[in-house]
């Protein structure tokens, strides 16, 4: 790290500020790369999740007479409520 310094107090101030700026763009670049990419991740973690709980009501509507008697606002609250999205959407 001090090598480091060193070599950059040793530039002349027009290549220090290239340098700064150079340093600068990579560093935006790669946290919008890891930023997207974590993003990415997240959906897809989400999109999963919605599928399975997609699954387990089907399997409940099939199973469970006591579920398939509730009212479609109930239903719709426990699908909600096993895939993580916000309850307020039933209507």
């Amino acid at each position: 790290m001090i090598t480091a310094l060193k070599a950059f107090a040793g530039l002349v101030p027009w290549q220090a500020w290239a340098l700064a700026g150079v340093l600068g763009l990579a560093g935006a670049y790669h946290w919008r790369a890891t930023n997207a990419a974590y993003e990415a991740g997240r959906e897809a973690e989400r999109d999963a999740a919605k599928i399975e709980a997609g699954k387990r009501i089907i399997e409940m509507e099939k199973t469970n007479e006591a579920f398939r008697s509730l009212p479609a606002l109930d239903r719709c609250r426990a699908f909600m409520r096993d895939s993580g999205l916000p309850i307020d959407n039933c209507k």
